[in-house]
C-alpha cells in the first residue's frame, strides 16, 4: 500500500475509533462533546505549537529590515492580543462566527491533505501554496461540504428552519472528524518523513514531535486535576471557540511560510 494511502486509512481509522469510544463511554451528549473537544484540542495545540516554533525563522522574514526584532515581536504579540479580544467579544455576541472560523480551518485541512500527496512523492518536502486551480477548487469543494455538515448539526439548528428534522452528528462530531483527521494525518506524515532522513535527523524529528505535545497535555491534565474550580478556564482554553482562533492564525502562518518558500 502506498504511504499516502496508508496515512489516510490510518487517520480515518483513528478518528473513527475516537468517535466510537466517545459515543460508547459518554452517552450523554453534553458530557461526550466536552470530552471530544478536550481530546482533540489538547492534541491540536501540540500541532499549532510545533508549526509556530519550527516555522518561526521563515515567518520572521516578514519583518521589515528597518524594524528591530524586539519591536517586531512586540508588534506581533500586541496585534494578536487585540485580535483575540475582538474575536472573543464577537463570538460572545454571534456564536455562529465559530462556523466561519471552522470553515477556514477546514479549507486548510483540505488543501494540506492535497499537498501531502505531493510531499509523499517528493521525499517528504511539502510544496509551496501555489497549485493548479483544480486543486484549489477541490479544497473549496471539501470546505463547502464541511460547512454544510456544521450547519446541519443540532447545535446550530439550521435544518429545522429549512423544514425538516435532524438527529445526526453533533458539532463536536464534525469538529473531531475533520480536525482529528488532520492531526493524525500530520503526525503520521512526520513519522513517515523520517524514512527520508538520516538517523540523527530522524531521532530529532521524533523527539520534537513528542516535545511540542507535552505542554498542552500537561496543561489539560493539570486543569482536570484541579477539578471544578478550573472548569471555566478548561472550557475556555480547550473548547472549540478559542482553539479555532489559534487555528486560523496557524492557517495564516502556514500560508505565508509556504508562499515565502516559493520566493
Amino acid at each position: 500500500m502506498p504511504l499516502r494511502l496508508h496515512n489516510r486509512v490510518q487517520s480515518i481509522a483513528a478518528v473513527s475509533l475516537l468517535l466510537g469510544l466517545a459515543h460508547t463511554l459518554w452517552p450523554d451528549p453534553g458530557e461526550r462533546s466536552a470530552w471530544i473537544y478536550r481530546c482533540v484540542t489538547t492534541f491540536g495545540y501540540g500541532h499549532l505549537i510545533g508549526a509556530a516554533w519550527f516555522g518561526r525563522r521563515l515567518f520572521g522574514t516578514l519583518r521589515p529590515p528597518p524594524v528591530s526584532p524586539i519591536l517586531w515581536r512586540a508588534f506581533v504579540l500586541t496585534t494578536v492580543a487585540v485580535l483575540l479580544g475582538v474575536y472573543s467579544w464577537s463570538l460572545h455576541r454571534a456564536p455562529g462566527l465559530i462556523l466561519f472560523f471552522f470553515g477556514v480551518s477546514a479549507w486548510h485541512i483540505a488543501e494540506n491533505d492535497l499537498a501531502l500527496g505531493q510531499a509523499y512523492r517528493n521525499g517528504g518536502r511539502l510544496p509551496g501554496l501555489s497549485r493548479p486551480w483544480s486543486g484549489h477548487l477541490r479544497a473549496l469543494g471539501v470546505t463547502s461540504i464541511v460547512v454544510v455538515a456544521g450547519l446541519a448539526t443540532p447545535e446550530l439548528g439550521w435544518t429545522p428552519l429549512m423544514g425538516f428534522p435532524w438527529s445526526g452528528p453533533s458539532l463536536s462530531d464534525v469538529f473531531a472528524a475533520v480536525t482529528g483527521y488532520h492531526l493524525v494525518s500530520w503526525v503520521r506524515f512526520i513519522i513517515d518523513r523520517t524514512r527520508w532522513s538520516d538517523d540523527t535527523s530522524a531521532r530529532r524529528q521524533r523527539r520534537d514531535l513528542i516535545a511540542v505535545h507535552v505542554l498542552p497535555l500537561a496543561a489539560c491534565l493539570a486543569l482536570l486535576e484541579i477539578g471544578e474550580r478550573a472548569a471555566p478556564i478548561e472550557a475556555l482554553v480547550f473548547g472549540p471557540g478559542i482553539y479555532l482562533f489559534w487555528s486560523v492564525l496557524h492557517v495564516l502562518q502556514t500560508a505565508v511560510t509556504r508562499t515565502r518558500r516559493l520566493a
